[in-house]
């Protein structure tokens, strides 16, 4: 059983001038296997069927830039029959950066508006105490960061 990924991948970016920067990227897939397994369906667990993002870019001077960017990503099949589905998520992330002379002095916003969805998802059987020995399906997730701030320095030499 072989998988079969198509994919339509695009790329955009505009450039209004030296200041302002926009980029847009969107990715879809269909991702089946080519031939059926016993007892199983043909869609690739955990594949991602479309991801978008979109980011604008600031320099603001020459010593001072800022970025925000948006991505998507779409629902994905949790199992090879399509039944068991991920939410889709979008997170935005910001960032901004400061230079003088040799030092550089960045600030990051990633998940800026403390979205809760999950990071990633698994359907899976698992086992608690007192449950049946051979467990329960269920999702399995791992939720996204919370919002997140990262300062950096830097000293180029």
């Amino acid at each position: 059983m072989w998988p079969r990924l198509l994919l339509n991948l695009r790329s955009t970016r505009l450039y209004f001038s030296n200041i302002r920067r926009y980029d847009t990227e969107l990715a879809w897939t269909r991702s089946r296997f080519t031939t059926d397994a016993d007892g199983e369906g043909r869609y690739i667990d955990g594949a991602l069927p479309m991801v978008a993002s979109i980011g604008a870019n600031w320099n603001i001077s020459s010593a001072l830039s800022t970025s925000l960017r948006l991505r998507h990503f779409g629902e994905r099949t949790l199992d090879s029959f399509n039944d068991m589905t991920s939410n889709d998520f979008t997170v935005v992330n910001w960032g901004s950066s400061y230079k003088i002379g040799q030092w550089q002095f960045q600030l990051d916003a990633l998940n800026l508006f403390n979205s809760n969805d999950h990071d990633i998802d698994y359907y899976y059987a698992s086992r608690l105490a007192g449950e049946p020995a051979s467990g329960i399906e269920d999702v399995h997730f791992h939720p996204i960061e919370p919002r997140t701030l990262r300062f950096a320095v830097r000293f180029a030499f």
